[in-house]
């Protein structure tokens, strides 16, 4: 699960990568060794935050 979003960023010593379904499957071409299956968003259930986040089920390409 990544925050629904692009880029990174640092906050509290703790890195962050936000994705995008076209970042997400950026990184999934760059490995060479899976296949994404099934992407979709969720809103954030906390009651103080107003964000999305991107969902993935990945699987390995069989060789």
């Amino acid at each position: 699960m990544f925050k629904y979003g692009t880029g990174e960023r640092e906050q509290g010593g703790r890195r962050f990568t936000a994705l995008d379904e076209h970042g997400l499957e950026a990184v999934i071409s760059q490995t060479g060794a899976a296949a994404e299956v099934e992407t979709w968003l969720i809103e954030d259930q906390r009651p103080d935050r107003d964000e999305r986040w991107l969902n993935a089920l990945v699987r390995l390409k069989k060789s």
